[in-house]
């Protein structure tokens, strides 16, 4: 029965495709059945750079592969597509994390980006996008070598046209150390962003929690900051709540924190507007910063409710701040909380997010204010309450 399609199609027209072989580059997994099948997982790579292989994709009813996993600061592979009838997108594959840096003024790799979640069809949930890999540790001497950039969360898959549920983002990888040495020249990598929550299709949930911001390295010179967490998926366009966004990543710079926190996804014509995500803590107080701690990262925003109807998002906690160096040091002061999302029509504005905490030093760092509630819905709601202070 297979006969026929595979000579003239190179695929059966039902059964699984073949998984991929892992090696120096990883192989791509097979296509499933044309009728009915499941994409094969692409194979992990192994040679340093290069790419996981892709996931195979469904025929008409089926899920698609997983994206293989990627060689040390090579990218995650792609997942497959899901049938175009019925099946859920494969997941994405990891990114590799970097090399370390090698002698005195080796410096770390950095690493490699997570793989895109697949879509589905038409009913089905998209895959999830695979994780970032974490940057390399600089090598050690007298200059530290700079520690390679995490890699980059990619987007969830979209959901299904008709009904499916937006795939969840993948989390950005933590930078590298930087190296230690008796002049500790050396940088700290930068953490990577999170990827974006997936979209759903007619009916369904947007991506569920935009991937989290990866922390920054160590290192003398933290001349870095904690990355984005991504965004939350939107919801369906009939119905379906919007996706959390993902917390940011840790400061790695005091007075600088990382921008927001990820916002909410918002809904389109009824459903409520995703939660903000957490926004990262300030970095501790060194030397560069005259000891004083790290300003927290403000909450992200929470999403708007659907035009229709449907409730705002709640605003995301702040980040608290930096510590002081020591006990004479200042600490930093605390992220303001995000605000919350907003109602159209039919629907209750989201609360403010809570604001936080100052640092603990001498004196503690001021503490940041609560977000302020989202706008109640046109012709009926209520606005939502402002979060409460750090």
């Amino acid at each position: 029965m297979n006969a026929p399609t595979q000579t003239l199609l190179g695929r059966p027209l039902v059964g699984d495709g073949a998984d991929g072989a892992s090696g120096p580059v990883g192989q791509p997994g097979g296509d499933g059945g044309i009728l009915w099948g499941n994409g094969g997982n692409g194979g992990d790579s192994t040679s340093p750079g290069v790419a996981g292989g892709a996931g195979g994709s469904a025929g008409l009813i089926g899920n698609g592969g997983r994206g293989g996993n990627g060689a040390p600061g090579g990218a995650g592979g792609n997942g497959g597509l899901g049938g175009l009838l019925l099946g859920n997108g494969g997941a994405g594959g990891v990114g590799g994390t970097g090399d370390n840096g090698v002698g005195d003024l080796g410096a770390g790799g950095g690493g490699g980006d997570g793989g895109l979640g697949g879509r589905a069809g038409l009913i089905g949930h998209g895959g999830a996008g695979g994780n970032g890999g974490d940057g390399g540790h600089g090598g050690s001497g007298k200059a530290g070598g700079s520690g390679g950039s995490g890699g980059f969360g990619q987007f969830g898959g979209a959901g299904g046209l008709l009904y499916g549920n937006g795939g969840a983002a993948g989390s950005g990888g933590n930078g590298g150390d930087a190296g230690t040495g008796v002049s500790s020249d050396g940088f700290a990598g930068l953490g990577g962003s999170g990827g974006r929550g997936g979209d759903a299709g007619l009916i369904g949930v947007g991506g569920g929690g935009g991937g989290n911001g990866g922390d920054p390295g160590l290192g003398a010179r933290l001349f870095q900051v904690g990355s984005r967490g991504g965004d939350g998926g939107v919801g369906g366009w009939l119905y379906g709540d919007g996706g959390g966004g993902g917390d940011g990543g840790n400061g790695g710079l005091p007075f600088i924190g990382s921008t927001n926190a990820g916002n909410g996804g918002s809904a389109r014509l009824i459903g409520n507007g995703g939660a903000g995500g957490s926004g990262g803590s300030g970095a501790p107080g060194s030397v560069s910063s005259g000891g004083v701690g790290g300003a927290g990262n403000p909450g992200g925003s929470g999403g708007n409710g659907g035009v229709w109807y449907g409730n705002g998002g709640a605003g995301g906690a702040a980040g608290q701040g930096g510590p002081g160096m020591n006990t004479t040091s200042p600490g930093g002061p605390g992220g303001v909380g995000g605000h919350g999302g907003t109602a159209i029509l039919f629907g209750d504005g989201g609360a403010g997010g809570a604001g936080a905490a100052g640092g603990p030093g001498t004196p503690d760092g001021a503490a940041g204010p609560g977000g302020s509630g989202g706008t109640g819905g046109l012709l009926f709601g209520v606005p939502g309450p402002s979060g409460p202070d750090g």
